[in-house]
């Protein structure tokens, strides 16, 4: 049953990332052909709740890569991203953002729930 649950973890994530990251092609398409500027550009610290090195480099990797962000720089203590948005909006949808995707992440690579990960029970 835990394999289970882990594949289903794993489609999940990818499944929604995948999603969101055809949305955001597809937004900065029509942006890129629209007259009207719809970026809202915001540089934010973003706390981690990962803390293994690999799930940070993953983190970073999967932020950076779709179209308008990208990770500034990494601080170790306490973890901690700096990311730059095109398409930020403000600094707390932003910050959501990316704690959906870090959710995500965490549940297919940890395999346990979003209440786990955040230290609830």
């Amino acid at each position: 049953m835990k394999l289970f649950k882990r594949i289903q973890y794993v489609v999940i994530f990818f499944v929604k990332y995948t999603y969101d990251y055809v949305k955001s092609n597809l937004f900065l398409l029509k942006d890129m052909l629209s007259i009207h500027d719809s970026t809202s550009p915001a540089i934010v610290k973003y706390p981690l709740l990962s803390r293994k090195k690999h799930e940070i480099a993953l983190l970073s990797i999967l932020v950076s890569l779709p179209p308008g962000t990208l990770v500034l720089a990494i601080k170790s203590d306490p973890a901690t991203l700096y990311v730059h948005g095109v398409y930020a909006g403000t600094p707390d949808e932003f910050r959501s953002q990316i704690r959906k995707v870090e959710l995500l992440m965490l549940r297919a690579l940890r395999s346990v729930n979003e209440s786990e990960v955040l230290g609830e029970k």
